[in-house]
């Protein structure tokens, strides 16, 4: 499971399921977030041309439950 915190900025250009789609494609989950910053900046030049690209911050957070089995014998 994956928690994305973000700021406006990212909402402004992709949409949620964009969003997920970035974030689930990339098995190195230390660059997870800086993968997605670098495509919402390409989005923010597309779709914004001619305007600055605003400070954009992604952070990105993997739980991941043990899987554990009890098992009772009488």
């Amino acid at each position: 499971m994956r928690i994305l915190f973000s700021d406006v900025e990212v909402w402004d250009v992709i949409l949620n399921e964009e969003a997920v789609e970035i974030v689930s494609e990339i098995p190195d989950r230390a660059k997870t977030a800086q993968h997605l910053v670098q495509c919402v900046v390409r989005a923010w030049e597309c779709k914004r041309r001619g305007i600055v690209v605003d400070d954009i911050t992604a952070i990105v957070l993997f739980f991941y439950s043990k899987i554990s089995v009890s098992i009772f014998t009488l």
